[in-house]
């Protein structure tokens, strides 16, 4: 039991379906004009055509085709609903987020998905999985890193997740300078093993993702110790192992390791990022045959140990063993495109539909769509011409990462320092501008755009982790500043000759001639002017460095403001090309593309344009024009702003925005996910400051131990056998775990086949389902067991408001799990039985059949001696034995009608299965409550004659009974389901 379990009886988010919210609302509708109205009238005045340039972007590999069919699978899966996930604890966001990655790979299974199926569905569910370090950094270092005989016995594994992978480098007290990690581990000769020990508790591992809670094997990142020919160890620095730290059994930590998630974080609350620490660990691979090889825990595609001479052969080129660092930035660079095109998408649609205010030159006209206020478009339509930029510099780099790896294959790492600084730069540029650009999208919002329905409440905090992850962008500066000023040194040292280097013939061009661009002449001069201000840059910082001999840590202000401009990548002119071919695919675009190509490009250029100004990459008469065309741009593109970002396809169930809706439901989806998702209001609070009670009609748990003992004490009962009993209920808890009870059902429970008994009669049998409810019907589910009927009904009736009645404690913690695991927020749970009186009452409880656990004792036992006679004895003693005498409290169910926050006006349906205790659950309803009740559905013992007494009570309140027997139950044990409607 946690924490806040100990504390309350329901979860924060288990909310009360007994609110008197009004319904008037639901026929209101937004005033004129109204959000579909205007986005449909702005798709039909473009003349770009969406479909044209959404293929031109994302038909590579089939992503539409992918995208299309992925979601129609992933929006089928109940566990997939977005709708109530914002008000999950960053625990049960966890089990979330776990329960869907399983999810996920089961569907793998089923559907047949390869792995760009699995990452579209990973990206349409929008979790960063615990699986997220399996399937990226730890499968692509063993692809990377790891010698071929390695890959073939690792990948299988990792491919079917027989193991679970993470990727742990940074430590406690180093992250970017990789040099600088401290954890060791040392050849011992004699053993031929690898020790792994952390000397220093900066030495922990920290921050590493899938491993906190997840991951059963990790990709350590440790100093390698080796000793010379003397015996003195010595350092060959940082170097990748495989090393597995939980048991594949119990998934304990393995002795010796110590792991644990970091806990909460600014985002990314899904994943388990991590602290490790080793202590003298030795046996860093147990491996499933029984020859165990130790040494090859190093990963030795590149760097290699000899077992028997203890001779290390470091790699060619030290640096190829951060190749994962730089696989994860490219990756990155990629990935910007679609988090920025996000936020825009968001921006745009709602920035179109809002009105506020009319034109102070106009004041009779309507008020003005706020995209049309120059304020805002100078904020978003940059950022939607940024969107396009990324896309190209995103599939530049990759294309350059793929060369880069198959000459590294090859044996070639002549490119392995440019592609190192390329990620570094554009991962810095790429992220920074993306991080910033998702808040100026938010803040352009408005007041909406602070709410948890803009669609910004996971996007922003989780995309914050880019600027930091795989390096601080401000550091990583520092590595790209020192490739280009040797770029520059060389360029210089060989200013007449060519090199066939693209980056230094640049250079070059720039050192032999002091050249202005007229940009608003010619589109291409931009880039030209950008390739002079940036060069310009970097020589002052090169003349700082090399010519003048200043230190270092002088020239790191330059070197960050120089990466913010970078240019060595020449993604500006492949981008441009890009945008002249897409320009000719139609007359009908009527130059759009090249409109916003000009408006990024313009912009960062005026935002640099004292640094502009200073190179002379262009004239003052053009940098004293930028204003005026700043202005005409942004008038030019706000028309067609609509279908520029309905090109990138984002379909609603991503953006899981009210703001950014496809269709322009704006204000209707606010208020709905306010009105109507929102368990906050399904609660009555007291909010008198000299009144204990926090929720109306509810106690906490001081409170309610108190008044559990005062109805003791008027039961006869005493103190002690209520504190024993309590004592019992914490002492005997077996462990709840998930059980899968069919493709789409999983739950909790600690009893498999109960639980599949109860699943099969509720969901398979429809046995409790004999009547037709309204849409939104009010139920009460008493003896509502791990809650199966509950979930049943919610997803036949998802408007339904239910309470539901468990007495058992180990059965309620599994049915408020099972609440909580299946998002449903229109139930509260209470852990009470029902009777014909108050107070509290001795309840059999059978620890291996909790299902079987009754107030009704005589009879229970009446039942098992049956099965014992006629059936198996062994097997009845076995299912029952250690069963307790326990305590529990017992409520009469108008009590809690009558309850002040209640105002229950119809039960719709009352289910009961008590396990003979029936009639009285019936005889705790006053006489004026029997009104309510419209429909009644009920398991019936007749061993006793019970059916005929519940059958005239029923009769006698106006209810027509029937009743059948228990399929799948042997008749002589006489159960019944009766049906009473009125």
């Amino acid at each position: 039991m946690n924490n806040h379990d100990a504390k309350s009886t329901t979860r924060p988010w288990t909310v009360s379906p007994l609110s008197n919210m009004s319904d008037f609302t639901d026929h209101l509708r937004p005033s004129q004009p109204n959000g579909p109205e205007i986005l449909a009238r702005k798709r039909t005045q473009t003349h770009i055509p969406v479909d044209e340039l959404a293929h031109h972007l994302l038909a590579q590999d089939g992503y539409l085709e992918r995208q299309a069919r992925i979601l129609r699978i992933v929006e089928q899966e109940p566990l997939f609903d977005k709708k109530r996930q914002a008000n999950l604890s960053r625990e049960d966001l966890f089990k979330l987020a776990l329960a869907r990655a399983k999810l996920l790979r089961r569907l793998v299974d089923k559907h047949g998905w390869d792995i760009d199926d699995y990452k579209m569905a990973e990206t349409l569910v929008d979790d960063v999985s615990p699986y997220y370090l399996h399937l990226h950094m730890f499968i692509t270092t063993i692809r990377e890193q790891a010698s071929d005989a390695q890959q073939a016995y690792w990948l299988p594994l990792i491919e079917s997740f027989k193991i679970i992978g993470a990727y742990a480098q940074t430590e406690l007290g180093h992250g970017s300078n990789v040099q600088g990690l401290e954890l060791q581990a040392r050849w011992d000769p004699g053993s031929k093993e690898f020790i792994l020990h952390s000397p220093t508790l900066t030495a922990s591992k920290w921050w590493n993702g899938s491993l906190g809670r997840t991951a059963n094997h990790a990709i350590v990142v440790a100093q390698l110790l080796v000793p010379n020919s003397g015996g003195e160890y010595q350092s060959h620095g940082p170097h990748p192992f495989i090393v597995q730290v939980r048991d594949m059994q119990t998934h304990q930590p393995r002795k010796g390791v110590v792991i644990g998630d970091i806990g909460p974080k600014f985002g990314y609350a899904t994943i388990d990022n991590a602290y490790m620490l080793f202590h003298h660990f030795r046996r860093v691979l147990l491996t499933t045959s029984t020859a165990r090889i130790p040494h090859s825990a190093l990963l030795s595609r590149y760097a290699k140990l000899d077992p028997d001479s203890g001779q290390f052969s470091k790699p060619a080129v030290p640096a190829v063993v951060y190749g994962t660092m730089t696989y994860v930035r490219s990756l990155i660079v990629l990935q910007s495109r679609m988090a920025l095109a996000r936020a825009v998408t968001i921006a745009v649609r709602y920035t179109t539909v809002r009105r506020q205010f009319r034109d102070r030159d106009d004041l009779k006209g309507p008020e003005v769509a706020v995209l049309e206020y120059p304020t805002v478009q100078i904020r978003i339509l940059p950022l939607l011409a940024t969107t396009y930029v990324l896309h190209y510099a995103g599939q530049a780099m990759q294309r350059i990462y793929r060369e880069a790896r198959e000459q590294i294959q090859a044996g070639d790492f002549s490119g392995l320092a440019h592609m190192h600084s390329l990620s570094s730069g554009l991962k810095s540029f790429c992220t920074d501008l993306v991080a910033d650009g998702i808040e100026t999208c938010r803040r352009a919002l408005g007041g909406h755009g602070y709410g948890g329905a803009s669609g910004f409440i996971r996007l922003s905090p989780d995309y914050l982790s880019r600027v930091t992850v795989e390096g601080d962008n401000w550091m990583i500066t520092q590595q790209v500043a020192a490739y280009l000023i040797k770029r520059m040194h060389a360029a210089v040292a060989n200013i007449d000759s060519a090199t066939g280097n693209e980056t230094e013939d640049l250079y070059k061009e720039f050192l032999r001639a002091n050249r202005s661009y007229k940009v608003f002449d010619d589109d291409f001069n931009i880039v030209r002017s950008f390739h002079r201000r940036t060069i310009a840059l970097l020589y002052d910082i090169y003349v700082e460095r090399v010519t003048k001999k200043r230190r270092w840590t002088t020239t790191l202000k330059s070197s960050t403001i120089l990466c913010k401009t970078i240019d060595h990548c020449p993604h500006r002119r492949r981008t441009r090309c890009v945008i002249c071919i897409i320009y000719s695919l139609s007359f009908i675009w009527k130059r759009m593309p090249m409109t916003v190509g000009n408006a990024h490009d313009t912009l960062s250029w005026s935002t640099n344009s004292p640094i502009v100004f200073r190179s002379g990459a262009a004239p003052q008469r053009d940098l004293d024009e930028l204003p005026n065309r700043v202005r005409h741009l942004m008038a030019r593109i706000e028309p067609h702003a609509v279908a520029l970002v309905d090109a990138w396809k984002i379909p609603d169930y991503l953006l899981d925005s009210a703001l950014g809706r496809f269709d322009g439901k704006v204000y209707e989806d606010l208020f709905h996910r306010a009105h109507r998702l929102n368990p906050l209001n399904e609660i009555t609070f007291n909010p008198n400051y000299w009144e204990d009670e926090l929720v109306k009609g509810d106690v906490g748990v001081d409170q309610q131990s108190i008044l559990c003992v005062s109805w003791m004490v008027k039961a006869g009962h005493s103190l002690y056998s209520y504190i024993i009993s309590q004592l019992f209920i914490f002492s005997t808890k077996m462990a709840l775990r998930l059980v899968k009870l069919s493709d789409k059902f999983s739950c909790y429970a600690r009893g498999e086949n109960e639980a599949r008994f109860i699943y099969h009669e509720i969901f398979e049998d429809h046995g409790y389902d004999k009547v037709e409810l309204p849409e939104a019907p009010f139920i009460v589910d008493v003896g509502a067991n791990i809650g199966l009927f509950s979930l049943y009904m919610k997803e036949k009736y998802p408007l339904a408001k239910i309470i539901a009645f468990e007495p058992a404690p180990e059965n309620f913690e599994a049915l408020e799990r099972n609440l909580a695991f299946h998002m449903v927020s229109t139930v509260k749970a209470y852990p009470y039985a029902l009777g014909a009186s108050a107070g509290f009452a001795p309840f059999k409880y059978f620890p291996n059949m909790p299902g079987n656990s009754t107030l009704n004792v005589e009879e229970k036992e009446y039942q098992i001696q049956l099965f014992k006679e006629n059936y198996d004895q062994t097997f009845a003693d076995d299912m029952f034995k250690d069963a307790k005498q326990i305590m529990v409290p017992v409520n009469r169910l108008s009590l809690f009608l009558c309850l002040p926050h209640s105002n229950v006006e119809v039960i719709d349906l009352l289910k009961i299965d008590v396990e003979g205790t029936e009639l009285e659950v019936l005889r705790g309803i006053d006489d004026r409550d029997w009104n309510k009740v419209r429909n009644i559905v009920m398991e019936v013992s007749n061993v006793k004659g019970g059916l005929d007494k519940v059958k005239q009570l029923l009769e006698t309140k106006g209810f027509t009974v029937t009743y059948v027997a228990v399929r799948g139950i042997p008749e002589l044990f006489k159960l019944f389901i009766v049906t009473a409607c009125r």
